[in-house]
């Protein structure tokens, strides 16, 4: 059986909109879900909100671009940050616990993040003091040299503290 060309542009044309039709109902099955975790830090209520979307094959694997940590210090008012504003990375890391730490009397939120691959900047450690100054993210410190010493010094402490796991019995479908 010959085919003309024509009917080669128009079998072409009928293929390509199936596969586009397909990928668009396959966009549709994306589902949007919120996990929201909550800590208290030296009375500082600290939230980290994830909005994320899962495709329905893709198994426990998300992907969160929205991320942001509140701050809320009762009365002295409430600090939102974007927790993704520091990265510098091609896949984005999704935040998977949270520490109240301290550094000689002064104290501060640890958050880890993953993307949850097995290389040498899958995993990125965060810190921000509770008045939402980005102490660190990653390798990048936004400190002077005497601050960061102070801190690199209590670090060796925090690993005792109980982290709280951000995991799927927090996610909200939303």
């Amino acid at each position: 059986m010959k085919t003309t060309i024509r009917e080669f542009f128009q079998i072409t044309f009928l293929l390509m909109n199936f596969v586009a039709g397909m990928s668009g109902a396959y966009a549709a099955e994306e589902k949007e879900f919120r996990f929201l975790n909550t800590m208290t830090c030296a009375g500082v209520k600290v939230e980290v909100s994830s909005i994320c979307s899962k495709k329905s094959d893709e198994g426990t694997n998300y992907s969160c671009t929205n991320q942001s940590i509140s701050l809320d210090r009762n009365d002295h008012g409430s600090i939102r940050k974007d927790l993704l504003e520091k990265e510098n990375y091609d896949n984005f890391h999704i935040a998977t616990s949270l520490r109240c730490v301290s550094a000689k009397g002064k104290d501060y939120v640890y958050v880890m993040l993953n993307n949850g691959g097995n290389c040498d900047d899958c995993e990125v450690n965060a810190l921000i003091d509770l008045n939402g100054k980005w102490i660190f993210y990653g390798d990048k410190w936004f400190v002077s040299g005497s601050e960061k010493r102070r801190i690199r010094k209590a670090a060796k402490a925090w690993l005792r503290v109980e982290p709280l796991m951000i995991d799927d019995e927090a996610m909200k479908h939303k």
